[in-house]
């Protein structure tokens, strides 16, 4: 029991910032697709199963990239070593 509540957590904490930023679209288009011909009571299932099914795939494609990208632009350069500088292969 435990293990599966902590999984579903992780899942839905990953993918939180990906629906935070995807929903409104979503919204718009399951209403523009669906409204009126289903009753505005499915719709909203409809649209946080969407909304849940495509932050996944955003959250791995888009936001887990940029995020390892920021760290690595962010880093410090690791130093030369002396071994380098004394052969005069590498300037500073």
């Amino acid at each position: 029991g435990d293990v599966y509540k902590r999984q579903v957590f992780t899942f839905l904490g990953n993918v939180s910032y990906a629906m935070y930023l995807n929903h409104i679209t979503i919204i718009i288009v399951v209403m523009a697709l669906a409204y009126p011909a289903w009753p505005l009571w499915g719709l909203g299932p409809t649209i946080v199963a969407v909304t849940l099914l495509l932050g996944l795939p955003f959250w791995r494609y888009v936001e887990k990239p940029a995020i390892r990208l920021g760290r690595t632009l962010t880093q410090q350069p690791k130093p030369v070593p002396e071994a380098f500088r004394a052969s005069g292969s590498v300037t500073q």
